[in-house]
Parts: C-alpha cells; structure tokens; sequence
C-alpha cells in the first residue's frame, strides 16, 4: 500500500503540493531508484510505475538526468486537479501533467501525460511515448 500524501482532500493547495513531492527542488523524481512507496500515488498508478513501462528514462519525469527549477501550475478539475510540472533539462525544457484526485480523502497523483501531448502519452496507454524537451 503506498503511503498517503497526508494531504485532506479539503487543502485547495493539495495538488501542487503532491505534484512538488513527485518533483522535488533536488533534480530526482520520487522513485527514481525505482522505489515508489514513499511517493502520494494511487495503487494503480504505484503498479503501473512499478512495472516501468517507459523505457531508458526516469519513470515519472522521463528524462535522464536530473532536472531543475521545477514549476507547478494546478488546474481544478470535476473531480481533482491536474498540475503542470515545468523542468528544464541539460537540453531545454519538458512538461509533464499530473493528474491528481482524492479516492481516499487525500490527495494521490493518479496519472502522468506529457504536457498538451493528450491522453495517448498516459503511462496507463499500451507504449507510453517519451516527452521529448523543448528547446527554450
């Protein structure tokens, strides 16, 4: 089971603060050593990260090394919220959507999709797609 954000549904400022835990200042993604128990996901989102279905890159921001600066910006929506996680990278910049919601009474992310890229790019899709940087 992972662990909660410990985050109440109530906190308008949720989602920021679990996409912020996904994407901390330090440049490494929560899980990056594969270890994903200690980041706010759904169970299904921890299977699914577990399994590692992109390939050659870190799972949750899809890059390969570390990124900086990271930026949130939250959306509501019906039923959560999805934030867009800004990174630059050694070789531009790339956005990744975190959809957040609350099955539980806390807020858990519970999918990733590169930015403005659709639900094709999910990591629940049969080949999840890479997000390939932008330069900027």
């Amino acid at each position: 089971m992972p662990l909660s954000s410990g985050i109440p549904a109530t906190d308008k400022n949720g989602p920021v603060a679990v996409a912020a835990a996904l994407f901390p200042e330090n440049g490494v993604a929560c899980g990056h050593d594969g270890g994903f128990a200690a980041c706010p996901l759904t169970p299904e989102l921890l299977r699914r990260l577990q399994a590692r279905p992109l390939k050659y890159v870190d799972q949750l921001c899809r890059c390969t090394g570390a990124y900086r600066s990271p930026r949130f910006m939250a959306t509501p929506t019906t039923d959560g919220a999805v934030v867009k996680v800004e990174l630059i990278l050694d070789r531009g910049q790339q956005a990744v959507d975190v959809t957040v919601t609350h099955p539980t009474g806390v807020w858990l992310a519970s999918d990733l999709t590169c930015s403005g890229l659709g639900t094709s790019t999910s990591v629940f899709s049969d080949a999840p797609t890479n997000c390939f940087a932008v330069s900027g």
